[in-house]
């Protein structure tokens, strides 16, 4: 799993801060550098509510705008400006919230988009808890123990604030998306959150990478399935016992997915011969784009689509809720890796090369 997508989606969360309502006002004072003199719109969601979205809207005059309302808890919110805009968060609480931000055009094909970009927030105290973890984060994931001290950091994290619903994301988003816990930390940290102040969506993410967790994972066999490749034959993955098989999950139109195929093809032509092998399972829905995207990358080895898509039954089976998503799996059919950098890959394959 690209390191930078997982940071993304671990930080577009519902935060709440304390247990208790407050009463108090939020207030947004904001300047917006460019000449836009149009409105701009606050969107939030309602409390533990992922669909219903309460928005606002007002107009910048003179570079300027303001917003004030309430939230019974501190909330991801975001800010456009209207049809054929980008979207920036931020952490919406009841408190007195700085912005600076510019304003830009640029065109995107035919289409002119509206770029807002934030320069600076100040006086969100749960923005400065997400940026505490980034920067912990950033610091520390190419460290050779960072399982370990990301294990460490979220438990203390799940200690001193078993209400904050960043804890719920962030052991969702780890259990379901990436190879950093185990069934039984996952598990462990489960344990102390309080479940009453998560979102619906993020204890449903949490119960679903424990399901996967318990059913896929390292030393258990994986779940074996049968799908047509680009000729319409059906291959199945038990084909692929007595070689170390990487199964690989994409979609023509995931561009980090896609940027893995040069190596993954440098990784095939190197192995194969030596017991290696990729199975690349599309999550496209039409074959056509999938058809185009194997011939554009120049890819060779076994390839097969379900155009279920994410709601497919393959994808379904092995809990698949972003790309890329990759499962490393020896002779015998049983899990030794998830979610492996081609370089961690091929230290496995120069191992098991050199015993042959």
């Amino acid at each position: 799993m690209n390191s930078k997508y997982l940071l993304l989606c671990l930080f577009v969360l519902v935060l709440n801060c304390n247990s208790e309502k407050s009463s108090e006002k939020f207030t947004i004072s904001g300047t917006l550098d460019g000449d836009y003199t149009d409105f701009i719109y606050l969107s939030y969601p309602n409390y533990r509510d992922s669909v219903y979205t309460i928005k606002d809207s007002v107009k910048v005059v003179n570079g300027t705008f303001s917003f004030e309302g309430s939230v019974d808890f501190p909330v991801q919110a975001w800010l456009d400006l209207g049809l054929y805009s980008t979207v920036e968060w931020l952490y919406l609480e009841n408190n007195n919230i700085d912005i600076k931000a510019t304003y830009s055009l640029a065109n995107r094909g035919d289409q002119t988009i509206k770029y807002i970009t934030f320069d600076s927030i100040t006086g969100s105290k749960s923005q400065d808890l997400q940026d505490n973890f980034a920067s912990f984060y950033q610091t520390h994931q190419n460290d050779a123990d960072f399982k370990t001290q990301l294990f460490d950091e979220v438990k203390r994290f799940a200690n001193e604030h078993p209400q904050h619903s960043l804890i719920g994301k962030i052991l969702g988003q780890t259990a379901s998306m990436s190879s950093h816990f185990s069934y039984d930390q996952a598990l462990e940290i489960y344990k102390l959150i309080d479940t009453s102040y998560q979102s619906t969506d993020d204890l449903m993410m949490i119960k679903s990478g424990l399901e996967k967790l318990q059913k896929i994972t390292v030393g258990k066999p994986i779940l074996d399935f049968e799908l047509p490749d680009i000729n319409e034959n059906m291959l199945s993955t038990t084909t692929f016992r007595g070689k170390i098989t990487l199964i690989d999950f994409w979609a023509s139109w995931c561009k980090p997915c896609r940027i893995k195929h040069p190596k993954y093809r440098e990784l095939y032509n190197e192995y194969n011969d030596a017991g290696f092998d990729i199975l690349s399972v599309s999550i496209d829905t039409s074959t056509e784009p999938w058809i185009k995207a194997i011939t554009k990358d120049s890819i060779t080895w076994s390839n097969v689509i379900d155009t279920g898509g994410f709601n497919g039954k393959t994808a379904t089976d092995y809990f698949i809720q972003a790309i890329p998503a990759s499962y490393l799996v020896n002779e015998n059919g049983n899990v030794i890796g998830n979610n492996l950098s081609p370089e961690e890959i091929e230290v496995i394959l120069k191992a098991k090369k050199a015993l042959r």
